[in-house]
């Protein structure tokens, strides 16, 4: 009975988690817990082995991610082996700035909340910073003294970003270095700054900035989409720049330069002010109506591009010009009326203003650019004063006669996109503009004078557009140069061809036409 029972204690002795099996030098009743030491390892795996019995227990890594002072790490949770993957900044040499540009690598862990940008590579020290774009987790970024350059782009599109601390070492930043950052609130500029470059808080959301005294030069954009942006002052003793109730001009306020994107409502123009800057008003969505100053003579490029709340726009008497995309995507602007003085507004000035209900020219109108009143959908005329020796109407549509590299030309600009009907270009006219009729959707036909020489629109998304009536011969008709600009074929699949008497020679008299009390008929 005892024999038996230590049988069975052995037995159990043996089983237990973490026993010796039975080897060379021990007996079938000898057991022990096993005893490692530390383990051993190399790339692809672990080991260790009991002390006591020499078993050895052997597996593969099972890695985690980590850092270790900005260098990306893989780090075995088992035994701790740790393999350098790369480092998380990259050095290069640039010769413009005698020293080391450092950015993020393709090793660089974008979970990091707060960045301490390096300082020295190689001993040498680091004199740029280039690119740390789309951070999604960091909320400030700490950039040390030595640094010269922010290169553009640098700290852009970091979702998250609230702060940016800049040594007084930076002399330059790079185009839209801060843009896309909805979070960024401030950023502190450093003394020997004298540039604020294109885009540079383009779409943050910084609430109110303050110009240094040593700032010469904005850039286009700079502030653009900064809706939060109610408030720009300019620091004392600053040669360049001025503000008044939060407002940005040049020195003496003559010119505006920005009006802050986060500001709603009206807004009236100071007399002193006889320009407007590139931009200064553009993107700002609250903006529903501004009256000019008299003393404006331009309305600078983009100026109120996509201002898409802006209703009323008076523009006042000596205003001349109205530069490239000035009122651009202004899709609740209804009317405009332009002073007498107007002599040119420039390409797509009022392009995709889709409230616009009706255009008209002064007689010192000179100029108009590439178009400038395309998919403006609710106009449902155009008119010229009379005398105006540029430009004409018929059928309430717009058409040109102008030199143009040093050559006349004489073209079809922009038909209503209400038009309905039958479309009779006069003689004289010898190009039909791209877009000017495209989108047409109620118009039926064409007429089309013999001095025609060139069709740039391919007439797509007009239904309802069955026939070309050409007034000339067959033969005419096929010197006549169409879609070039585009490359598109011509949407009309008939054409017809006038003959004042019946043909008797041709193979399909009904592809020719007459008038018939003042309208094009085929013969039958």
């Amino acid at each position: 009975m005892i024999g038996s029972k230590l049988i069975l204690l052995s037995s159990l002795v043996f089983m237990s988690i973490g026993s010796c099996s039975p080897s060379t030098g021990f007996s079938s009743s000898t057991s022990h817990v096993h005893q490692y030491g530390e383990y051993s390892k190399d790339e692809w795996a672990h080991w260790r082995t009991c002390s006591v019995c020499g078993e050895e227990e052997r597996g593969e890594h099972h890695f985690e991610a980590l850092d270790i002072d900005y260098q990306l790490a893989d780090r075995c949770t088992v035994c701790g082996y740790t393999h350098i993957v790369g480092d998380m900044f990259e050095y290069t040499y640039n010769e413009d700035y005698q020293g080391y540009v450092v950015s993020a690598s393709t090793y660089f862990n974008k979970n990091f909340e707060t960045l301490e940008i390096p300082t020295v590579y190689q001993g040498q020290q680091i004199v740029a910073i280039g690119s740390f774009a789309e951070l999604a987790n960091v909320k400030k970024i700490v950039v040390p003294d030595g640094i010269r350059h922010v290169l553009g782009g640098a700290f852009s599109q970091c979702p998250n970003l609230e702060t940016v601390e800049l040594p007084d070492t930076v002399e330059t930043l790079g185009n839209r270095c801060f843009a896309n950052n909805p979070k960024l609130k401030s950023v502190r500029f450093s003394p020997k700054i004298r540039e604020i470059p294109e885009g540079l808080f383009e779409g943050s959301g910084i609430e109110s900035i303050t110009i240094p005294k040593g700032i010469e030069c904005i850039q286009r954009h700079a502030f653009t989409s900064c809706v939060n942006l109610t408030s720009i002052e300019v620091e004392e003793g600053n040669e360049t720049f001025s503000s008044h109730d939060g407002v940005l001009y040049n020195k003496d306020q003559t010119q505006l330069v920005v009006y802050p994107g986060g500001r709603a409502g009206a807004f009236e123009i100071p007399d002193t002010v006889t320009s407007l800057a590139i931009t200064c008003f553009e993107f700002n969505l609250g903006l529903t109506s501004v009256k000019l100053s008299s003393g404006i003579k331009t309305i600078g490029e983009r100026a109120f591009f996509r201002c898409e709340n802006l209703v009323e726009a008076s523009i006042p008497e000596g205003v001349e010009v109205i530069d490239t995309d000035a009122f651009y995507g202004c899709t609740s602007l209804t009317q405009v009326t332009f002073p007498s003085t107007l002599k040119s507004v420039g390409d797509w000035a009022f392009m995709h203003c889709t409230s616009l209900t009706s255009v008209s020219l002064p007689k010192a109108c000179e100029h108009l650019g590439l178009y400038t009143f395309n998919d403006c959908p609710a106009v449902t005329k155009y008119e010229v004063a009379s005398g105006n020796p540029n430009f004409f109407t018929s059928q309430n549509c717009l058409y040109a006669h102008v030199n143009c590299l040093d050559e006349e030309a004489h073209f079809l600009m922009q038909i209503p996109r209400s038009f309905q009907g039958l479309l009779k270009i006069p003689e004289g006219i010898e190009h039909i503009d791209n877009f000017s009729i495209s989108e047409t959707p109620g118009i039926t036909g064409i007429i089309i004078p013999t001095s025609l020489k060139y069709i740039y629109d391919p007439m797509k998304d007009c239904p309802h557009l069955s026939a070309f009536y050409y007034a000339g011969t067959a033969e005419e008709w096929q010197d006549v140069v169409y879609s070039e600009s585009t490359g598109e074929p011509l949407h009309v699949s008939l054409v017809y061809y006038y003959s004042k008497n019946k043909p008797t020679d041709v193979p399909n008299p009904a592809q020719y036409w007459h008038y018939v009390d003042g309208l094009p008929t085929n013969w039958n």
